[in-house]
């Protein structure tokens, strides 16, 4: 799913166990979607399904910018649509300054030096702001994200993994394909249970028998934190709270207690997925 075939606002699931079964969208047991009902949105369909058990959808994220914002990882659209977040990659952001605002009904125009069309945003800058900033794709202005009462400095930052190419709206399309279709049927280990996102599983899993609180789980892999204090004004952990809490809790069994030789399991990705 590409980005800008999401349609907003989008709601946020916070968990892993995700299924559909005879056209009902499950998550946690609960009915997220009853996709039998006619209805052309995932309100209507709810409304409509005598279903029991709905999951709730607590928190609605209006626009891109509340997504890249967002901690989680699971959303699902206005339409129905689910699909996963991650932040592989960071944008260009640059400051402009605001030359003039246009009110309308449901949204405002806003006109920026540098700009020369107008960039929609869901309500009108208050009087002390000068500046906006707005996300930048492909060296074109794509979409506004905050507002400032100062300029401030343009902001951007590298990729973690440079030599991953762009594809279908992603940074780690490639990487995922190559893992679940020709790594591990390479390695003779590939089911329909198993796949790149079970790195994921497998942590969350391993960490929950540690005993390890939730709370720190949720925000190693990005999880709402299921708490609209936590999640919207609370900061987010300190890597050398995460690293002692989690990361440092990670032990599985190893080559030399099991006798696996993981050398034979190298590869160069790089090279493979190109």
């Amino acid at each position: 799913m590409k980005i800008h075939e999401i349609e907003f606002p989008i709601y946020v699931i916070g968990t892993e166990e995700i299924e559909e079964t005879d056209g009902v969208l499950f998550a946690d047991n609960k009915v997220v979607d009853d996709r039998n009902m006619s209805g052309d949105t995932l309100g209507a369909r709810r409304l409509q399904t005598s279903l029991p058990n709905l999951y709730a959808l607590k928190y609605m994220l209006e626009a891109m910018p509340n997504l890249m914002r967002h901690r989680g990882y699971n959303y699902i659209d206005s339409k129905g649509k689910l699909f996963s977040y991650t932040k592989k990659a960071f944008f260009p952001m640059k400051y402009h300054k605001i030359v003039a605002v246009d009110k309308k009904d449901t949204a405002s125009l806003l006109w920026l030096e540098d700009i020369n069309f107008p960039i929609e945003v869901p309500r009108p800058p208050a009087v002390d702001y000068r500046w906006a900033a707005v996300i930048y794709r492909n060296n074109l202005p794509w979409f506004f994200y905050e507002y400032s009462t100062n300029w401030k400095k343009d902001t951007k930052r590298k990729r973690v993994f440079e030599e991953l190419n762009y594809s279908e709206g992603t940074y780690g399309r490639s990487i995922s394909r190559f893992f679940n279709n020709r790594y591990l049927p390479l390695l003779g280990i590939k089911t329909n249970k198993n796949g790149f996102h079970s790195f994921r599983h497998s942590v969350i899993d391993h960490l929950k028998q540690e005993g390890v609180e939730p709370h720190f789980i949720n925000e190693l892999v990005g999880h709402s934190q299921g708490n609209i204090d936590l999640d919207r004004y609370g900061k987010q952990y300190n890597p050398d709270i995460l690293y002692n809490k989690c990361v440092k809790r990670i032990v599985y069994q190893t080559s030399h207690t099991r006798n696996i030789d993981f050398l034979s399991l190298k590869l160069d990705w790089k090279k493979i997925i190109g």
